[in-house]
């Protein structure tokens, strides 16, 4: 058992932090300044743990910039976003780090990267067998276009869109270029490009110039990593346009909030029209652990646990579900209108199929089902 006691040795003590991550597999650690203490939290199977730390700022503050030193970037910006490279057991790992200074010191998180197997299989992500079918529809059947994941932070996105990319590069033998900031994971085979925007201007590489690159290689699918403001989403359907088929991300909750948002960002209708094929929307939800119990049609919760899931915060559970809400579009007139959509796939049906398979339970069914269109 890792101990988080206060040591007076940063690297020690990051040390610890780093592999009490990896023994609760937590997807974030989370450093938080009080008034008065600095507050040590990790996120495991999508819920902050019960088990708190505390640590004096003073101490809080020396592992602030080694962290900061380790990620290279520069100690003096009141936000950071970057990468941490730490060595653990005498390999290096690769963590994501943001920092963002409060007014009662800093707000730090980091995030693992290594949970993407670049052997995942497209059928394994946990979807629906319908949602599976026509993203494979959407991304063989269309020469060019675009296609959106949306979802929260920590939704699970990019772990599809790679899935997706995996599958594109090991069935269609295809060409597949990344333009990404931050580089999240790193894939065999796939030319994958860090937006750099630090240092001097000169030195300076945006999506702009990231994207004409690629495009003059002839790539078969280009993955945008996100669409973060205005110029980016320009820069995107602009790829889509060339006979390119695009991959990128939306914070959106929902597949309609998408294409809401793709207007707020002054993307016009013609551009979607000629352009956008498909958005899966995805969240996460707690799954059922093996010990759960039948109840009548469906399997509820053992809220006593078993020797697998009695020290997660919620017995019974034990690991997570993606639900996915997928829109399928032409590229035609009039597509982001919900009448014209080829097919739809909603939030309830992946609910009712992961409730009738025992992977989750009424209560978790109930909190998540959707009701005049808006997630509970």
């Amino acid at each position: 058992m890792i101990k988080l006691e206060e040591t007076g040795n940063s690297n020690e003590y990051i040390t610890n932090m780093l592999l009490k991550m990896k023994e609760l597999k937590a997807s974030d650690l989370y450093l938080s300044w009080n008034r008065t203490n600095v507050k040590l939290q990790f996120r495991v199977n999508g819920v902050l743990s019960h088990e708190k730390y505390y640590i004096s700022k003073e101490f809080a503050e020396t592992l602030k910039f080694s962290l900061v030193a380790y990620s290279g970037e520069d100690e003096y910006l009141k936000v950071i976003d970057g990468k941490l490279n730490f060595e653990l057991n005498d390999k290096m790992e690769e963590f994501r780090l943001s920092v963002a200074e409060t007014v009662n010191g800093y707000a730090i998180v980091i995030r693992q990267y290594d949970f993407f197997n670049n052997e995942n299989n497209i059928n394994d992500l946990g979807f629906m067998p319908e949602v599976i079918t026509s993203v494979k529809e959407i991304i063989e059947d269309n020469r060019y276009g675009l296609f959106l994941v949306t979802g929260a932070t920590g939704s699970g996105k990019t772990t599809t869109l790679y899935t997706l990319l995996n599958y594109l590069k090991n069935n269609k033998n295809a060409m597949i270029k990344t333009v990404e900031d931050p580089v999240e994971v790193y894939l065999d085979d796939i030319d994958q490009f860090q937006i750099n925007l630090k240092g001097e201007k000169k030195y300076h590489v945006t999506y702009n110039t990231a994207i004409k690159t690629f495009l003059r290689q002839r790539p078969d699918y280009i993955l945008i990593g996100e669409i973060r403001d205005e110029e980016v989403a320009e820069y995107t359907f602009r790829a889509s346009f060339t006979g390119h088929f695009v991959f990128s991300t939306l914070h959106t909750g929902s597949v309609e909030n998408a294409i809401t948002r793709l207007f707020d960002l002054n993307i016009h209708k013609d551009k979607i029209e000629d352009s956008l094929c498909g958005i899966l929307n995805q969240f996460l939800v707690p799954k059922l652990c093996t010990c759960k119990i039948k109840d009548g049609k469906y399997y509820k919760r053992n809220v006593d646990g078993c020797e697998i899931c009695r020290k997660n915060q919620k017995p019974g559970y034990n690991g997570l579900n993606v639900v996915g809400e997928l829109a399928q579009l032409k590229i035609e007139t009039g597509n982001y209108k919900k009448e014209n959509w080829i097919k739809y796939i909603s939030i309830n049906e992946n609910l009712n199929y992961l409730l009738k398979n025992g992977l989750i339970d009424n209560i978790t069914y109930n909190f998540y089902k959707v009701e005049d269109n808006v997630i509970k």
